[in-house]
């Protein structure tokens, strides 16, 4: 995995993260693209994801089309801006929470959900790093593994229509019991 830490970062404010939320990028409108495209897109959003500007918006990784990962925030200390207004039920509170900035760890997948089936090699990354990080983070429930229109109904849309959560909750499930 690569780590890129360009920019400056607020630290977490809550003690334990709670959730993961998995988002699509929105990039790569046209129904073909070219393998050479997705890398570009790749590296592109990565950047931009990772850069200090006025119009901060981050996540802690990014997932491209052939699986390669980065870490663009280090969920160990810092809070990403990803998740925006938001709230869900977190058993983990036994209520209503908002603001999953501060609670959850934010996974974008290079691509756009509602065009596009993402690769294999996503799945596979993306289950990787949801076993790792529900090992690394006891607190983190599989139940609060939520795409973002799960926080963010009828604002948001992510990780898209193709994505397919039996796929990633199988895959996990499989992982657990290896």
């Amino acid at each position: 995995m690569n780590k890129l830490s360009a920019h400056d970062k607020r630290k977490r404010r809550e003690k334990h993260w709670v959730g993961i939320i998995i988002h699509h990028t929105g990039i790569g409108g046209r129904k073909v693209i070219s393998e050479a495209l997705w890398a570009r897109l790749y590296r592109n959003i990565t950047a931009y994801l990772g850069a200090k500007d006025k119009n901060y918006v981050s996540a802690h990784y990014t997932i491209g089309r052939h699986g390669e990962t980065t870490e663009l925030v280090d969920p160990k200390e810092y809070e990403a801006f990803h998740a925006g207004k938001s709230t869900h039920w977190c058993g983990y509170h036994r209520r209503i929470v908002s603001d999953w900035n501060r609670r959850a760890i934010g996974i974008e997948l290079i691509g756009d959900g509602n065009i596009h089936e993402y690769s294999e090699e996503q799945y596979e990354a993306l289950i990787d790093l949801c076993c790792y990080l529900v090992a690394t983070h006891d607190t983190i429930h599989p139940l609060n593994i939520l795409g973002h229109e799960a926080i963010s109904p009828g604002r948001k849309d992510d990780p898209g229509k193709f994505f397919d959560w039996n796929y990633l909750f199988e895959g996990i499930y499989h992982s657990v019991q290896d």
